[in-house]
């Protein structure tokens, strides 16, 4: 079982796979500033700052994962560029956030989440992985946590917040059983499912599982409303962005 809000984060391959690409691209941010002397600040709140290095080092990572004809192409290159940027933000906001209301990733939870993506790997590839893309084992957990604890922010702070109502979890339903379009024999393969299984059904047949579209519908919201969220706590922990550097980064 896992333990403590990291039990969303551990479901199959896709979670180890998605979790070691994050951490290996992984972000470098939020560092004291007293670190930082003789570097250019990017982005700064409070004592943590970004600086134009940790911003470098994030994109000379993130370039691994794009072609080198995407690279090559200038607009292709300024969203990457930008795109690192946001993530960098998201990263301090999160953390802030996680500073202000005390979440933590505990022993237990990090250790559960190492075996979980260790186990997804052949004895010894997950090591020879890390050797290819010339990190340490200690950063890369270090990067881990820090991921982990972003993730675990999302599902204290900002996934209690998401409701779903009857009304959505009806329209989902009906649109799973295909009543706009299912006529005939399908149809009615659809109704006999429902009055043996005494619950709806998708237009195979399958009976669809309650907690299953709460989930799924929960998922979709927390998409849709992540940005606008972290947005607001940006302008609240005054997350500041220098134009000059960003000026330069992005050549304009």
């Amino acid at each position: 079982m896992c333990p403590g809000n990291l039990k969303c984060f551990a479901r199959g391959r896709s979670f180890c796979i998605i979790i070691f690409i994050l951490v290996m691209i992984g972000l470098s941010g939020c560092s004291n500033t007293k670190q930082k002397d003789g570097k250019e600040i990017l982005i700064s709140c409070d004592d943590k700052v970004v600086t134009v290095s940790d911003f470098n080092k994030a994109l000379t990572l993130a370039k691994t994962a794009y072609s080198f004809e995407v690279i090559q192409d200038k607009d292709a290159f300024k969203a990457i560029k930008l795109r690192i940027l946001n993530q960098l933000i998201e990263e301090m906001v999160l953390i802030q956030m996680a500073k202000e209301k005390k979440i933590v990733i505990t022993d237990e939870e990090l250790n559960f989440a190492i075996d979980s993506i260790k186990q997804d790997y052949p004895e010894g590839e997950f090591e020879n992985t890390l050797l290819e893309n010339v990190i340490s084992y200690e950063t890369w957990e270090k990067r881990l946590k820090k991921r982990l604890l972003m993730e675990k922010v999302v599902a204290e702070v900002l996934e209690p917040q998401v409701t779903v109502s009857p009304e959505e979890i009806a329209a989902y339903v009906k649109a799973m059983e295909g009543e706009d379009g299912d006529s005939g024999s399908q149809a009615d393969a659809v109704s006999d499912q429902e009055e043996s299984e005494g619950s709806p059904a998708d237009k195979s047949g399958n009976p669809i599982d309650d907690e299953e579209i709460i989930l799924d519908l929960k998922r979709k919201k927390i998409e849709d409303t992540y940005k606008n969220w972290i947005n607001e706590y940006k302008d609240k922990y005054k997350i500041e962005i220098s134009d000059a550097q960003w000026s330069k980064i992005i050549g304009d």
